[in-house]
Parts: structure tokens; sequence; C-alpha cells
């Protein structure tokens, strides 16, 4: 049977009130970061069965990664009993350990769990095997514990879903420490986004702040969608960002686009055109600007203007053979006018041009 298929014959025992974990979010997004840099293929779908999935691709994946991420105050450690200990719901059943939650991943996908992961921004006391001080080390595979500790979680995952064999967690269950502070989680998540764009586009201006927050308020979107999901398909749609539709967004909110040479090729044309310089000079300075604003894709108010504006000039150019750029604007300026609205009034004539430029040679 495929992964596909048996994802979702098995019931999901995910979170219902993902929104106040921003924590998860932000460690999700500087995750997503660094894998997108690595060029492989990855699907990552949020809140779903755990905290976090990473399939190994998007459409025929084979293994998946599961993740709990939790926080503790800062200066408090994670030790042994924090990791197996049951707890008691209100309605008195018992609930599973943190061990427990991760090793029914295992039980769920034998065949293709390619590992178990507990992150938190705490550090972890639990002896380890060669005696090394837990607290230094940000990575402890479970296969490197101390054997007194091994048989306990052991012991416990036994009890927990009533095994008749011994669990099969050792080489696959590891325990993670975040860079990531939980007390400047935004910044720290904003220094990884810089960190990403200089290594994807080194040189390329851009605003850090309007990229997280695209960035992030799609995590949010998925992470947040509560509506039944029938299949692996819908998953994707509401759950999942994949690589395909990571560049997706990269694109769409113009960081992979060039626009000084483009910018070039348009003052060219509208020098060809004897376009009045003053005009040229103020449709420059809007570019400029609309380049840095148009990354935020939280912005309400432009992402709706620029898609009237996409709108008309995809329109424009199927019908009208345009040799003239002034026309073009002239033409677009005309059918943006009819749909504008009140709130538009924020953005200046040469602004609204500007706009129309980048759809033009976008499209």
């Amino acid at each position: 049977m495929s992964l596909k298929k048996k994802f979702f014959e098995t019931k999901p025992s995910g979170s219902s009130t993902s929104s106040k974990y921003d924590y998860q979010k932000n460690w999700s997004l500087a995750e997503l970061l660094e894998r997108h840099l690595t060029g492989s293929d990855y699907l990552f779908v949020f809140d779903f069965h755990d905290d976090l999935l990473v399939f190994d691709a998007e459409e025929d994946p084979q293994k998946v990664a599961f993740y709990q991420v939790k926080t503790k105050d800062t200066g408090k450690l994670w030790k042994l009993n924090d990791l197996i200990k049951s707890k008691t719901s209100k309605t008195t059943e018992p609930v599973l350990s943190i061990f427990g939650k991760l090793y029914l991943n295992k039980l769920n996908f034998p065949d293709n769990t390619l590992s178990l992961n507990f992150v938190s921004n705490a550090k972890f006391e639990i002896p380890l095997a060669d005696n090394t001080q837990s607290t230094s080390v940000a990575t402890i595979c479970c296969d490197c514990l101390d054997n007194d500790v091994l048989a306990k979680i052991n012991a416990k995952l036994v009890e927990e879903h009533a095994l008749q064999d011994d669990p099969e967690f050792k080489g696959i269950t590891f325990l993670r420490v975040s860079g990531l502070s939980s007390d400047d989680q935004v910044g720290h998540t904003k220094g990884k986004v810089s960190e990403f764009l200089e290594q994807l586009l080194p040189g390329k201006k851009y605003v850090v702040g309007a990229v997280y927050n695209t960035m992030i308020g799609e995590i949010r979107r998925k992470t947040n969608y509560s509506k039944n999901i029938a299949s692996f398909e819908e998953m994707v749609q509401h759950k999942a960002i994949g690589r395909t539709e990571f560049k997706r967004l990269i694109d769409e909110i113009g960081l992979m686009a060039n626009y000084d040479d483009l910018w070039g090729s348009i003052e060219n044309r509208l020098n060809a055109e004897q376009a009045p310089l003053g005009m040229v000079r103020k449709i420059r300075e809007c570019w400029v600007t609309y380049e840095l604003q148009r990354m935020d894709k939280t912005n309400t108010t432009l992402n709706e203007i620029s898609k009237i504006i996409r709108e008309a000039v995809a329109t424009h150019k199927a019908t009208v053979d345009a040799d003239s750029l002034l026309g073009v604007i002239s033409d677009i300026e005309v059918e943006y006018s009819l749909k504008k609205k009140a709130n538009f009034s924020i953005y200046t004539d040469y602004y609204i041009k500007a706009i129309i430029l980048a759809a033009y040679y976008e499209n």
C-alpha cells in the first residue's frame, strides 16, 4: 500500500489548538528555509498527525519524518521523566507520554517512518552511554542513551501501546535542541530569513520583515486550517508546502525577478517614445518602492490593486497588439479606474503606472 493511501486510512492525532503555538510555526519556517537550500525534494505538512511532518517527495513520497515541537521557560531542562510521563486528560482517559505520542507514528507507519523527532528550545539532561554531558549536545539519537534510560523508555512504550514485542525506536528517535530562542523567536526567524535570502539571492534588494510576514503568514494559514481533509491531495492543498509551492511563493513576492534589468528595458523604451523625463523619473521612484512593498503579501490593499492590474494587462495582451508602452499604460489606467475603490487612493498615479509596467513586463 502506498504511503499516500495509508496516510488517509489512519486517523490523525494532531493538535486542534495550533493557533497558540507560534514557536512551532517559526521553527517550521526556519526548517523549511534550510531544507529548500539543500535542493532536495520535500513536502512540509503542518499540524496533521503531528506538529510537523516532512515527506521526502511531493508527488510520490516513500518516507516521512515526524516532529513534535515544544518549549520550556528559559533555563529549564528536559529530564527523562518529562518525556515518559503520562498525563490524565479532563475526560480521565490517559494521555500518551511524549515518547508514546512519537512512537504512535512508527506504529501507524512502520515501513515509512524515516525518523521521530522531539524538538525544543530547552536542553536535555539525560544520561548518555558514553557519559558525555547531554546538555552540551544539540542532537541526541536515542541509540546513544544510557542502557538504564533505554530500558525505562522501552518499558513505557510497551505499557502505553500494549506491545507484544520490544519497540524499535532507538535508531530513529532524536532529541533536538533548537537554536531558535523562545524569547525572541520572531527576531531569530527573521535572521534565518535574511540568511536564506543572502544565499539564494546574493546582492538582491529585499525587506526582511515583509518577506517574513508573507512566509510565516502562509505557514500560519496552513497550520490553522481545521476543516475535514479526505485525501492526500486535499492535505497538500490546505495543510502543506512543497518545493514547488514554496518556489512559487518566492516568485510571487518578486524575489526572483531582476527589477534593475527590467527597469533598464522600460526606461529605454519610454525614452524612445519621448516620454517626459519628469514622468520617467517619478515612475522610477515608485518602481523602487513597489519592488520592496510588493514582497509583503499581508498588504491586502496593494495585493488587490496588483491583482486587478495583472488581470487587465493579461486581457490587454491577449486582445491588443500594442506598439507603444505609453499606450499600454493609458489603456490599463482606464480599465483600472473603472474598478478603483476609495481605499486605493493612498497610491499615486505614478505608483499605479509602476505597477502596470511591472505587470506588463512580467506577464
